[in-house]
């Protein structure tokens, strides 16, 4: 069985060597939202679906905001300088994680002159199956935190002697309700995923789409088989997102290159 260094040799010999960067931007989004956790496990799923060797996960809870935050942001440099030395490209979830500064790209150049070192899970350009694989998972990790939050929420309360339907639970309703968001927002990409790979998903009837959803398994939010009325809405969600992904690849393309 090879030994770590053997893989990362290999894998350098390969040019297959990647760091990992995550950031909130508060404590508090660091448990709620898109958490510091659930970044790093979309990362670690796309590397290892996309044949990376994930070296390290540097993060920030810090702002991405202003020119400023390029340099007091001690995780991001320290994946900068681990990726130039060891000739690895850096995988981040999302590009607002890197950045949201318009003068970003001339300070990385600094660093890291060839910016195709740049990965980024959610960009459809991305490598399409490992992309959608560190989606999903990213996903139902966020869903299943939330959800587990809730329950604990809701068994405080009963401790305390709550009964459910007086406004006392009203403090833990936002976490119920933002659990059913993660899972249709889930089923949702699922949707758009199979859209992605028709030739022209416009063209096709609610109930051919229907089918093709029931055909690869994939069920209504209640577990039901898709019928043409129950897709139309879902659908149309998923069409907003493809066209939201395309225009997003047709802006960042200029700035970052063809990945």
């Amino acid at each position: 069985m090879s030994t770590m260094r053997d893989e990362q040799h290999n894998a350098r010999a390969h040019n297959k060597l990647a760091i990992g960067y995550a950031r909130v931007s508060t404590d508090r989004q660091g448990t709620i939202g898109v958490s510091l956790e659930a970044q790093r496990i979309a990362i670690e799923t796309f590397a290892e679906e996309a044949g990376y060797v994930l070296l390290e996960v540097y993060e920030d809870v810090a702002s991405g905001r202003g020119e400023k935050s390029f340099h007091a942001r001690q995780g991001l440099q320290n994946a900068l300088k681990h990726a130039v030395c060891d000739e690895a490209e850096i995988i981040v979830w999302r590009w607002d994680r890197l950045t949201r500064h318009a003068g970003f790209e001339k300070q990385i150049r600094d660093v890291l002159p060839d910016e195709r070192q740049i990965v980024c899970v959610e960009d459809p350009s991305s490598l399409d199956a490992a992309s959608r694989a560190a989606r999903h998972k990213h996903s139902e990790h966020v869903a299943n935190e939330i959800s587990r939050r809730t329950k604990e929420e809701m068994a405080k309360k009963r401790a305390k002697g709550a009964v459910f339907g007086n406004p006392e639970i009203y403090s833990v309703q936002p976490l119920a309700v933002q659990v059913w968001s993660d899972r249709s927002e889930t089923l949702i990409h699922k949707i758009a995923d199979v859209l992605r790979h028709q030739s022209d998903p416009v063209s096709l009837t609610h109930k051919e789409v229907a089918k093709l959803l029931n055909d690869r398994g994939i069920r209504t939010g209640h577990s039901n088989d898709w019928t043409a009325s129950r897709v139309r809405v879902p659908r149309a969600k998923a069409m907003k997102l493809l066209e939201q992904e395309r225009a997003k690849y047709r802006m960042l393309t200029p700035l970052f290159g063809t990945f």
